[in-house]
């Protein structure tokens, strides 16, 4: 980073001051038609994430389904430049970047080439770093899109963490080399999104021993400790030395060398992606409880606050507190529905109320006591295992 202390707006066309509610909103109206999202992040630099990323995007396009790759690492390699694209972006009606298209089922859009010399121009205080990532998420233009691969920032500080509580319904993925020396900076990044009730799919061995062509073997790994940290070994990418040339040619290293044994085990990662995302237990519904401070508030229709619960496997992976829009006829079934909300427990709802949550196809569980918001939707697990 650089020492020059310039004391400048950001590169950046928003208002730096919006709030994290409104933030809330726009992220979820950015990713809104995107069915599955994963995140990728690592213990530390320099272990490959980013061509991970990318590569893993690019065969997951090869099955042919609509694939998103995000990339919000602001000091690390733009995953533009290495899959030879331009880095330009036009902004549609809604004044949203369009990412580009890589294929006809892969469209790609980097933080990196939009905030052109970042270092040079900002303090990236952490608070910033992180406002700026959310709000580049909440500005990209998406449309329908069937996975999105988000390439996030590496290590335990509160960027990678931020990113991953701001999208919705997405699963970690975790990237490692095989050293053991690295295996507690692993652990500890895993803590750290369990305590977050953040969904964890696994971990990656990348430069996983050295691929031979002429024996078409490769050096036994040493890493296969992922069982020991109670979390899914998802497999392994082996180095292959044309990766590096294709990294700085800008090619696609799966489209040159599609035979490879490392694209064989992107292809066995990806089985593992599509498995996930069609198994029922990665469905995530979402409980909606009115509140007053750590209570559930007895008036639904008058209530300025909620708690949204994300569940999944009957448990609670998320929790978030939400300002609905002002009140009138209407409103509050649509807002809750666009947010994805299933179940209402409330107080008290009128019957007017009721009949247009149903038309929404949102269950509502009335005449439930005071008590904490969190309390309330254990009752309901509890009720409905």
């Amino acid at each position: 980073m650089s020492n020059s202390f310039k004391d400048v707006n950001p590169p950046y066309r928003k208002n730096m001051d919006s709030g994290a509610a409104e933030q809330d909103r726009a992220i979820h109206d950015s990713l809104t038609l995107i069915e599955h999202k994963y995140v990728i992040t690592s213990n530390k630099r320099g272990v490959g994430k980013t061509s991970l990323a990318a590569n893993l995007a690019v065969a997951l396009s090869k099955r042919k389904v609509r694939v998103g790759l995000i990339d919000l690492d602001l000091h690390g390699t733009n995953i533009c430049r290495m899959l030879g694209l331009q880095g330009i972006y036009e902004t549609g009606a809604d004044k949203k970047f369009v990412p580009e298209s890589y294929s006809d089922y892969l469209k790609v859009i980097s933080i990196a080439s939009i905030l052109k010399d970042v270092d040079q121009t900002v303090i990236w205080r952490g608070d910033l770093k992180t406002h700026v990532i959310r709000q580049f998420i909440a500005d990209v233009n998406w449309g329908d899109l069937d996975y999105l691969i988000i390439d996030s920032t590496s290590g335990t500080g509160d960027e990678p963490l931020a990113v991953a509580q701001a999208i919705q319904d997405a699963k970690v993925i975790f990237v490692s080399t095989p050293e053991r020396e690295y295996l507690p900076q692993v652990r500890e990044l895993i803590d750290l999104y369990e305590t977050a009730q953040i969904p964890i799919l696994g971990v990656i061995e990348n430069v996983s021993g050295l691929w031979c062509q002429k024996c078409d073997k490769t050096g036994e790994a040493t890493f296969m400790e992922a069982n020991i940290m109670y979390v899914s070994y998802l497999g392994r990418i082996p180095i292959d030395p044309h990766m590096p040339d294709c990294l700085a040619a800008g090619q696609s290293y799966l489209e040159k060398y599609p035979n490879s044994e490392a694209a064989h085990g992107y292809g066995s990662i990806v089985d593992i992606i599509i498995e996930d995302s069609h198994s029922k237990k990665s469905v995530i519904k979402k409980i909606a409880i009115p509140i007053a401070g750590d209570r559930l508030f007895p008036s639904f229709g008058h209530a300025t606050e909620f708690a949204i619960f994300h569940i999944q496997n009957q448990q609670i992976i998320k929790k978030e507190i939400l300002h609905p829009p002002p009140h009138a006829p209407g409103v509050f079934p649509d807002w809750l529905h666009d947010l994805g909300v299933s179940i209402i427990i409330a107080g008290n709802m009128g019957s007017k109320a009721m009949k247009n949550f149903e038309a929404k196809g949102t269950t509502v569980i009335t005449g439930s006591s005071s008590t904490s918001p969190d309390e309330l939707v254990q009752q309901h697990l509890f009720q409905n295992r």
